[in-house]
């Protein structure tokens, strides 16, 4: 039993990683879908379009047996998708900076919930205590 597991262990690895390579693919197909939806009006109609197609050529590639063909088209469709993030990105920054206090500084999560206050402390000794 031990050597016919032994024996297998490369077409193991091999599916393993053939596993591994479409959920990655599955997930990044999944995640720039929904970004692209979501912020594909911040970015030009031709980053959109090579975005889209990337897509959709990494779910051709997901159809077939080809892991290298997928890993290529995973990699390609990486690439594309960068231009949303940087989309995403600014647009994130861009809230942020919006959201300032109104004496223009910007408000942090400390000061909405919580004020500290710096206090000294002095140790009192109990005159019953100490005679004991």
């Amino acid at each position: 039993m031990v050597k016919d597991a032994e024996s297998h262990s490369v077409e193991d690895e091999k599916k393993k990683e053939e596993i591994e390579t479409r959920n990655n693919a599955d997930s990044l197909v999944y995640s720039t879908e929904k970004s692209l939806n979501e912020y594909g009006d911040k970015v030009s109609e031709e980053d959109r379009n090579a975005i889209q197609q990337a897509i959709d050529k990494l779910k051709e590639s997901l159809k077939g047996e080809n892991v290298e063909a997928i890993k290529a088209d995973t990699e390609a469709l990486t690439q594309a998708s960068h231009k949303l993030a940087e989309a995403m990105y600014a647009q994130a920054a861009a809230e942020q900076a919006t959201s300032t206090s109104e004496d223009g500084s910007a408000a942090t999560d400390a000061d909405d919930d919580e004020t500290v206050i710096d206090v000294e402390a002095e140790e009192v000794v109990d005159e019953d205590e100490s005679e004991k």
